[in-house]
This record gives C-alpha cells, structure tokens and sequence, in this order.
C-alpha cells in the first residue's frame, strides 16, 4: 500500500517537473527603456501610414470634402468668400431670401426663394443705396458652403441632367475670348446639356415692380428697396426643339443667356458632341461656365456633389 502511494507521489512530481521546465518564465526579460519606446513607435507609425494610405484611396477614389470657392452656384450653393451673399426675408413670407451684390454696390439681384429650397422669381434691383448692404449684412451675415463630392459617381453611370458636378475646366485654344483660371481649373456646376444635344438658353421675362412694394421685412427699411425693381421670370430651357417640362431638375433654376444688366432679348445656343456635357451655374447672373468654353468632356467629370454638410443648419442632400 505504501509502495503504491509513494509511486503516486513519484509520477505526480515528474509530471509537475516537466510541466514547470515547459513553461514560459515567470520573469519578464530585461528589455531596455530605449526599446521599448522604439516598438511602441514602429506600432503606433504601423497604423497612422495604414490610416494615411486609406485616407488618400477613399479621397482619391471615393468621396471629397470640398469647399464653394465662388457664388456661381448661388442660391442653391453659397461661396461667400469676397461677401456678396447676405440672407433675408425680402417679401415677408417667413423664408428667407438669397441676396447677391456685384461688383457695384449699387446692384442686387434677390432670389426669392420657395419653401422647397429653390427660388420661385428673381428681382434685379438698380441704384440701391449702399447703406442697405451695410445694415443687410449687419442683420444677417453670408457663409461659405461646404459639400461631400462622390467620385465615383460616373464609374458605373453615365452623368444625368440637373446634376451638380465637380469637374476640370477643359484647356480650350482661343484663351483670350473664352477665358478662365489656369491655376484654379476644378469648378462646380449642373449639368444642364447631355451628349449630342442642342441646347437654347432664352431670356427671362421681366416685370416692372410697382412703386412701393414689395415689403422687405428683414432690416426695417422702407419699401421700394432700389430706385427700380424688375421681376425676372424664366422661361423654360430648349433641348433639341422641345421645351424641358416644369418637373425637370434644371427646371428649378432661373436661366440667362446674358450677364449682370444686359438685359437683351437674344437667345443662346450651345451644342454638345460625343461624350460632351454642358456645364452652366446655377446664378448665370455671374458664372463663368460652357457659355464661354464650350461643352466639357466626359473624362473630365470629377464627381458628383451629393450633400452639403456646412453649415451644420443649413445640410441637406443636394439635387
């Protein structure tokens, strides 16, 4: 019995002897401070160079953050950078209107906006005192917009009328009659023609505004803003012989084949190619666009804006 039992002990010590001399040692192994500092920083480089390379794949081939250089997009899209934009309620209907100045404080152009987010008419005020844009902009400062682009947008699809697009300008040989920036050539604008298409830009109706109206309710000046107010109502786009219908995207923007008070009554054509889109700001007042340079290739569409994320009250999905 006791044999038995002391051959029990016996095995049970082998046993944890083995097992003692095939774990790891309980003490850590003396590693210097050095080293250690130097593998926390090869991990912690590891992931930002991983982080680095996905940001730049999803910026290069996915989405982009950009910023509305300029008010050609005005009032779907505000670029208030030279403070040309200011906000207020110009007929006292509770929504507020988009106000746009050019180069001469003594013009305005208002788009009257709708509860839809899209303006319903224009009026163009002439010799409007300067004290109005002061006390305007006191009231109700502009902004710059800011918006997601997906880019790969035209991958898979070919680009539809009404988008709002991000693409390079196209070189174009007469420079001098149809210039632009060489050095900023990424602009914005809807796409308002598609491929092998004629397109006619007519100008808007105009409709004196009677003495003393309309009320603007946003500074407390007196009515009859500008020694002269003139309503503009557009008129439908012309694609290939056939008016768009009201419904269309492009359709929600007022059209002018001319710019700041050249209120002529000549229309404009423009004609696409193979592969070639129109490009045309939403405020034609001021846009430099396929008016001048003509239709802009497919290849070089950038991507398509989807939503504008700044100012954080003012998002929305962009169409």
């Amino acid at each position: 019995m006791s044999s038995t039992a002391e051959r029990i002990k016996a095995r049970a010590a082998k046993r944890e002897k083995n097992e003692a001399k095939s774990a790891p040692p309980s003490d850590k192994p003396n590693v210097p401070f050095w080293h250690a500092i130097l593998l926390s920083i090869r991990g912690w480089s590891d992931a930002l160079v991983f982080a680095y390379l996905l940001a730049m794949f999803i910026r290069i081939f996915v989405f982009e953050l950009f910023m509305i250089p300029t008010g050609s997009m005005t009032p779907t899209l505000i670029g208030d950078a030279d403070r040309r934009v200011a906000f207020g309620d110009y007929n006292a209907d509770g929504i507020q209107d988009v106000f746009v100045k050019t180069e001469s404080r003594e013009r305005i152009l208002v788009y009257v906006m709708g509860a839809n987010g899209f303006p319903t008419e224009s009026v163009f005020m002439k010799n409007v005192p300067g004290a109005f844009w002061d006390s305007l902009f006191q009231t109700s400062p502009g902004r710059t917009d800011m918006i997601l682009v997906n880019k790969f947008a035209y991958w898979f699809s070919e680009p539809k009328r009404g988008d709002i697009i991000v693409f390079k300008v196209p070189d174009h040989p007469d420079r001098q009659n149809n210039p632009f920036d060489p050095y900023k050539p990424i602009f914005i604008k809807r796409c308002v023609g598609l491929p092998n298409e004629e397109v006619v830009l007519r100008p808007p109706l105009l409709d004196n505004v009677p003495a003393g109206s309309p009320i603007f309710s946003g500074t407390g000046l007196p009515k009859g803003l500008g020694t002269w107010e003139v309503k503009l109502k557009g008129r439908p786009v012309i694609v290939n012989g056939k008016e768009l219908p009201a419904t269309d995207p492009v359709e929600q923007v007022i059209h002018f084949p001319f710019r700041w008070g050249e209120f002529s009554h000549a229309e404009q054509k423009l004609v696409t190619g193979d592969n070639e889109v129109l490009m045309i700001g939403d405020h034609q007042h001021s846009s430099s666009d396929s008016r001048d340079w003509g239709p802009v290739p497919v290849e070089n569409l950038r991507g398509r804006a989807i939503v504008r994320y700044w100012p954080f009250k003012a998002f929305k999905f962009l169409r």
